[in-house]
């Protein structure tokens, strides 16, 4: 008898709705996946990092870290190569799915349109597949697996390029454009390489321009050549930690007028208290903060409008 290729096979979910995560999880738990779920994508890639998993099911619009910052780190770090992800997200736009499979992501289903067996046919399909490209042998498993007939609003097939409209293009392009025709000048002082990375693609994509330190020591002169709009400050640096950054920019006449978002783990009142009384003007903890709502706060600190 022919074996489930789902039996076993080592899956990842991100995916921060929990009637979904659910029936996705008692789905593949009942063909015998071993399926761990994640509600953010820092804690998500993580664990891909961790488990190098079958695959992951993937969703995009999440806290902390969405999923296409997830493919973007993925992609970085060549785990994309090893890894086949599905996406599982609200958005059926076209502009949005060929956005992800030039990521290299191997399907996309749409929430509103797919059943819970619908992700898992597709899910054997692509892990069947990567067997087959790796020289292994399928001949035990279920291969005549016949995909659910799709909506003629869908893609046949996401592995398809889509046709986008001109209108398409600029509407997905004039979501992320800043509307003062002058960059926002970030000073990011944080050392987690991670963080920093995600940072980059965050800040470039919503239209700043960032320069990045690790070292609070050299943070006062990079500030000094920069000139920042606003300051971006972890609190746990090597050199010169963030208090003393900001008992240093008060030195200055330009810097101490710079308004300073400071973004950290430390959450004690008087950590807050203490940051406070050195000039920041705003205070979030990096676990319950995401990026998106730092870049918000960044130009609301500086003045600006997106």
């Amino acid at each position: 008898m022919a074996k489930d290729i789902l039996e076993g096979a080592n899956i990842v979910l991100l995916e921060d709705d929990e009637f979904l995560a659910e029936v996705i999880v008692r789905k593949l738990s009942a063909v015998g996946a071993d399926i761990k779920r994640y509600r953010n994508g820092l804690e998500g890639l993580a664990a891909i990092r961790q488990y190098t998993p079958d695959l992951v099911l993937l969703d995009i619009m999440m806290p902390i870290m969405n999923g296409y910052e997830v493919l973007q780190v993925m992609t970085e770090e060549h785990l994309i190569e090893e890894i086949p992800v599905m996406v599982v997200s609200n958005s059926g736009q076209p502009v949005e799915i060929d956005k992800v499979l030039k990521l290299g992501v191997k399907d996309y289903v749409v929430k509103v349109d797919f059943t819970p067996d619908e992700v898992l046919e597709k899910a054997r399909i692509i892990l069947i597949s990567i067997k087959k490209e790796r020289g292994q042998s399928v001949d035990e498993y279920t291969t005549h697996i016949v995909p659910p007939p799709m909506t003629p609003s869908q893609p046949q097939s996401p592995l398809t390029t889509l046709p986008v409209t001109p209108s398409e293009i600029s509407q997905s392009t004039q979501v992320s454009q800043p509307t003062s025709l002058e960059a926002l000048k970030v000073l990011v002082v944080e050392d987690d390489p991670l963080l920093k990375n995600l940072l980059a693609v965050k800040l470039t994509a919503s239209g700043c321009l960032p320069l990045y330190v690790d070292d609070g020591l050299k943070a006062y002169d990079l500030a000094m050549t920069f000139k920042p709009d606003v300051v971006l400050l972890d609190l746990m640096i090597p050199g010169m930690d963030g208090f003393g950054v900001l008992e240093k920019f008060q030195t200055d006449t330009y810097l101490k007028n710079v308004p300073v978002f400071v973004f950290s783990n430390k959450s004690s009142e008087q950590d807050k208290q203490r940051v406070f009384a050195l000039g920041a003007k705003l205070f979030r903890q990096k676990a319950e903060t995401n990026l998106s709502e730092v870049v918000s706060e960044l130009y609301k600190l500086a003045g600006r409008q997106r």
